[in-house]
């Protein structure tokens, strides 16, 4: 009897032992059970060519003859969807005509709807075989300018930037320029939003293909796929973005200081274009208004003007009223805008710090930009540039230089009256007269104030991950796993070596447990 108990024993354990043996590979197989079932699919995925089209592609473990039908499905989460029923003859790209067949559809972007960029876009194919079976798989694509590299995303509304190249400190810049959008939604009232696609300077956005035949160019974008062209204008960005209520930019230069002063002027400028509608403006003015947000006072202007006005090179009040020529020479661009600048700034100097923002708001009422500035200042607009030539070798002028918006303002100082004795003894004296001055809410004597802005940066998104190299020893140590065969791949996850561990050491213990019982069973036989 104690031979049979201990054999009962022994099989028990090794019935045990081979559960826990095998338990592993269970869990392998129940994880491949989770993968999509795409039946006769073998293969898909999607191509960006930004901002031409959307290629899309399905492949299929079946002769061409066997595919009935093809359906392809796109949405996205801000609304967008859209599906196309295809005819499989017409969309094959590549077959062998006995066991496979790739389908093939290009979305071209050139009409309405258009997806929205940096957001996920996602689509579904159903293809339907003659034996009625229907295969379905899905996938997403981040919908975006792939050409350019990883984009970064910072900030959020009213002021989202998104940039791709890597040595840009976006989030920093953005909040800077917050600041200059605190003041325009001060003086205007309004919280415009803004969201801005950022390019580099002089990257190329299409290339320039030229005909062997006909010696005509055309400007194209290629796909990385087969190499075809599509045809690509700047304006297709333009519009592609715009559908998004997204801004493409592409700065001028690659200088930090210059980024500020262009995102600025664009924020500046757009927001008052639309408060003024069609109603016409000098040029003058609204380019130098703009000037006004910049985050420092631009002091090389003064000495660029007076030189220009000392040999009489000054732009006139009629050319100041137009834009300045495409084909002005580089330092005729710089005038301009130093002229242009000073002219806004002399209103503020002359009638009041927050004057220029108040005439700005006071166009559409008047209905006219002359008739605004009369209302504020009493002069026509041959009286203010006479009167704005004589100030421009003025020491006002140099005062005035030094003021930006986000300086606090200081007021005038202004005579007050002291007490008299009563009966009042005669004594000689010069009797002052009043003399009439303009009141500045800001220029005079006052000393240069230096204001230092606390900015606290956001937290900046960033969209897919970098190369970072991180010290020796930083990460923790894996546990090498041994190389998987052919077989088919798992999109489970791997099993935490802690419990592979456990396992090992009860493996181990009913082993020992087994060869003990063995050992106790042949002692008793002996």
């Amino acid at each position: 009897m104690g031979i049979e108990h201990h054999q009962r024993a022994i099989r028990l354990i090794l019935i045990l032992l081979i559960g826990l043996l095998i338990w592993p590979g269970s869990a392998r197989v129940n994880a491949q059970d989770n993968t999509p079932d795409t039946g006769d699919i073998y293969s898909y995925r999607a191509e960006i060519i930004f901002p031409a089209a959307v290629r899309f592609f399905v492949g299929l473990n079946v002769p061409p003859e066997q595919v009935r039908s093809a359906t392809l499905t796109i949405r996205q989460e801000s609304g967008l969807r859209l599906t196309f029923t295809l005819d499989p003859a017409q969309y094959i790209v590549q077959t062998d005509k006995a066991t496979f067949v790739d389908l093939g559809y290009t979305w071209a972007l050139n009409t309405d709807p258009t997806p929205v960029p940096f957001e996920s876009l996602n689509f579904l194919w159903e293809v339907e075989t003659q034996d009625g079976q229907v295969s379905s798989a899905a996938d997403e694509v981040l919908f975006e300018d792939t050409s350019r590299g990883d984009w970064q995303t910072t900030g959020e509304p009213p002021f989202i930037l998104h940039w791709y190249n890597e040595g840009l400190a976006g989030g920093t810049i953005r909040n800077e320029v917050m600041a200059a959008y605190g003041q325009l939604s001060r003086n205007t009232g309004s919280n415009p939003l803004y969201d801005i696609a950022l390019y580099d300077p002089n990257t190329t956005l299409c290339e320039t293909v030229k005909s062997e035949e006909t010696g005509e160019t055309r400007s194209v974008v290629f796909s990385m796929e087969d190499a075809s062209e599509y045809p690509c204008s700047v304006d297709d960005f333009v519009r592609l973005y715009a559908n998004a209520g997204i801004t493409f930019l592409q700065r001028p230069t690659l200088g930090y200081a210059e980024l500020q002063d262009f995102l600025v002027n664009h924020m500046v400028s757009s927001t008052y274009s639309d408060l003024w509608q069609d109603i016409p403006v000098p040029a003058w003015y609204s380019t130098g208004l703009p000037f006004l947000y910049h985050l420092r006072p631009a002091y090389t202007t003064l000495q660029t003007t007076r030189s220009a006005g000392r040999t009489e090179s000054l732009f006139s009040l009629s050319q100041m009223s137009v834009p300045v020529p495409d084909d002005a020479t580089f330092q005729e661009d710089i005038l301009w805008d130093a002229q242009s600048y000073l002219m806004v700034l002399y209103i503020a100097e002359r009638y009041g710090a927050q004057a220029p923002f108040d005439l700005a708001m006071d166009i559409p009422a008047q209905g006219s930009f002359e008739a605004a500035l009369q209302a504020l200042s009493g002069e026509t607009l041959a009286e203010f540039w006479d009167n704005w030539n004589l100030w421009l070798f003025s020491e006002a002028a140099e005062r005035a230089l030094t003021w930006t918006p986000y300086l606090p303002t200081t007021p005038t100082p202004t005579a007050t009256s002291t007490h008299t004795p009563i009966p009042p003894t005669y004594t000689p004296s010069h009797t002052p007269t009043i003399t009439l001055t303009p009141t500045s809410s800001f220029l005079g004597d006052q000393p240069r104030t230096v204001v230092k802005i606390e900015i606290t940066a956001s937290p900046t998104q960033v969209r897919s991950a970098t190369n970072t190299p991180l010290p020796p020893g930083s990460l923790p140590s894996v546990t090498p796993l041994p190389t998987p065969g052919p077989a088919a791949e798992t999109e489970g996850e791997e099993m935490d070596p802690i419990v592979m561990g456990s396992i090992a050491v009860l493996v181990g213990g009913l082993v020992l447990l087994i060869l003990a019982l063995v050992f106790s069973m042949f002692k008793r036989r002996n």
